[in-house]
């Protein structure tokens, strides 16, 4: 959690490393006390990290609720029975609030997200990064919790398409992407004929791959007549989608699925939006760890939001010299080859 020096109190935890430059000034874990809050001022410290550290442990169970309800929904639309949407609304809700008030929450988000199965996961992850842009694009919390709550129901049409098909690890053939291709109409017609779904959530359910350019589906719709909310959904969907693992390829890294985004900005997803989700969302969070392409192991320090797949990283090892503390920006022969999950 970020808290302006102007307002730490003593007795709180430092949840951060603080660093001037490469010089390490105070290590994380420290508790707060006046004299440090005075050389916090005197270094000109603007903002600390204090630990939360009930924040991962809400943010997990939220993440697991989500899941369920999910779960649950499409279990219920199986075996047609009616549609309720107010556990999933809920949830997102709650979901919606946590992120809105912590952003501690993105480290928790990434180490939990490629563990489980694809369906449930990517739904929530696309809520989640849904909410995310909505926060940067300064959504009210009531409309951040219709946008969620749509992006995490965009792919319910999917219960309609049969599991050989989407568990299919070869290259689908014409007539099963044509089958695919219909969940977009399926999950609207589910959600329309359902109480208290709105027009924009049905509408993210319907558009979610219609492209920029025209050239997606169902109905080959440009820029022009796509709603916000799709546009923001169709932004998480093909990042979630990339970075999560699916039965026909392996994940990207992070800084792959970047360069994927990059090449199709402004021709099939919205260059806006895309920015607004790397504002929001760092890709490698404060924290997280990470592996460098000559093999070392290391802690991002310092996110970079101008160009995100180069942060600032404290190499594993401790802090005796500066070296081991490097900026990728200026280092470039240096990439972060994937994330190490524990």
């Amino acid at each position: 959690m970020k808290v302006s020096t102007e307002f730490i109190t003593p007795g709180q935890v430092l949840a951060e490393d603080i660093y001037s430059g490469s010089n390490w000034l105070l290590p994380r874990g420290i508790i707060i006390n006046h004299k440090i809050i005075d050389r916090l001022k005197k270094w000109g410290v603007q903002e600390i990290a204090i630990e939360a550290t009930d924040v991962d442990q809400q943010f997990n169970k939220c993440y697991e609720d989500a899941k369920n309800v999910l779960d649950n929904l499409f279990y219920d639309v199986q075996n047609n029975r009616a549609i309720n949407i107010n556990p999933v609304a809920n949830t997102i809700k709650n979901m919606a609030d946590m992120i809105f008030n912590n952003n501690n929450v993105l480290k928790s988000f990434e180490h939990i997200r490629h563990r489980e199965k694809y369906t449930f996961i990517h739904s929530v992850d696309v809520a989640v990064l849904a909410i995310l842009i909505g926060c940067q694009r300064g959504y009210s919390r009531r409309t951040l919790y219709e946008l969620g709550t749509g992006a995490a129901l965009h792919d319910i049409g999917k219960v309609r398409i049969p599991v050989e098909i989407l568990n299919k690890k070869n290259k689908l053939d014409e007539q099963e992407f044509i089958e695919v291709q219909k969940h977009t109409i399926y999950g609207h017609e589910l959600l329309q004929s359902s109480l208290g779904v709105s027009y924009n959530i049905s509408c993210i359910a319907l558009m979610h791959h219609e492209r920029l350019d025209g050239k997606g589906y169902p109905f080959n719709l440009h820029k022009g007549t796509l709603p916000e909310f799709v546009r923001i959904t169709s932004v998480a969907d093909v990042y979630s989608a990339l970075t999560l693992n699916r039965p026909y390829r392996k994940r990207m890294t992070p800084s792959e699925a970047i360069e994927v985004l990059w090449g199709i900005a402004g021709k099939q997803i919205d260059l806006d939006i895309l920015r607004l989700l790397f504002r929001s969302c760092s890709i490698y969070p404060v924290g997280c760890k990470i592996r460098l392409n000559d093999g070392r192991i290391g802690e991002v320090m310092q996110a970079n939001p101008e160009v995100p797949t180069r942060p600032i990283i404290k190499l594993d090892g401790g802090l005796n010299t500066s070296s081991q503390v490097i900026d990728l920006n200026k280092q470039l022969s240096v990439v972060i080859e994937d994330l190490v999950i524990s």
